[in-house]
């Protein structure tokens, strides 16, 4: 979890869940990313993966509204 210098917050980490917020999980576990707002409010959620495993391994805040999120390169799948 990070926070960044407007006081959002963007959480990171992975899901086996299906429909989570939305959205699809595409194979066994995928990258979530959630952010909210620095009053706790849900803004949004993206989930990303293949058909493996996929997690996301660290999070960092760079400047106001940009996140990176490191994933392994060896969890990618050619697309």
């Amino acid at each position: 979890m990070q926070v960044d210098g407007a006081g959002d917050i963007v959480a990171a980490g992975s899901t086996y869940s299906t429909g989570f917020d939305s959205q699809t999980n595409t194979g066994y576990s995928d990258v979530m990313v959630m952010k909210f707002s620095s009053a706790g409010t849900h803004q949004w959620t993206v989930l990303r993966g293949g058909s493996s495993y996929e997690y996301a391994y660290s999070l960092k805040a760079e400047r106001a509204g940009l996140f990176v999120v490191h994933v392994p390169t060896h969890l990618l799948e050619k697309h």
